[in-house]
């Protein structure tokens, strides 16, 4: 039994998402503490999940999951990126794609748990593809640390661009 999505009269969830991207990766350029990459997650996810509870009448329960993803997403891309360059000689972009896939993909599974636009074949493919670029990018060896920091903001800001064009999509 899915839930069916109430109206939704406020600005495109596209711009609502991808704002909270933006800010909350300043937030996390500006800790800068690649310890911290679980807060990193809550950090995006609390005020995606609190959006998703407000605008869009999500239950509880489904944003609490929707947050434990976002967690959960930013460990899964960490360690399999540090697994990889430990136990392989591999380029780091591909690295990079790798994480960047899992952590998206793991953001798309609460996406789906809490929306069903995000059930539907093919609402996958965009958010999938742009976590996969930004995750190649932000392992780019050469980069500055203030690089990597307008990335992680992009990364965020991109990722929350596609999932809320696909809500409004669905």
């Amino acid at each position: 039994m899915s839930d069916p999505t109430p109206p939704y009269r406020g600005p495109h969830p596209a711009l609502v998402l991808a704002l909270i991207g933006a800010v909350t990766g300043a937030i996390q350029s500006a800790l800068g503490d690649n310890d911290a990459l679980l807060l990193f997650g809550l950090v995006f996810g609390g005020p995606v999940a609190l959006y998703l509870f407000w605008a869009f009448r999500v239950r509880w329960w489904r944003a609490v999951l929707v947050l434990a993803l976002f967690g959960a997403s930013w460990q899964a891309a960490l360690r399999t990126g540090v697994a990889l360059a430990g136990e392989y000689d591999t380029n780091p972009f591909v690295i990079g794609a790798i994480s960047g896939l899992i952590g998206a993909a793991l953001v798309l599974a609460g996406f789906a748990i809490a929306l069903p636009a995000f059930r539907r074949p093919g609402s996958w493919a965009l958010p999938l593809a742009t976590g996969t670029a930004f995750g190649a990018a932000l392992l780019f060896p050469s980069l500055e640390k203030d690089v990597i920091a307008l990335l992680l903001v992009g990364w965020q800001t991109g990722l929350g661009a596609v999932l809320g064009w696909g809500v409004r999509r669905g």
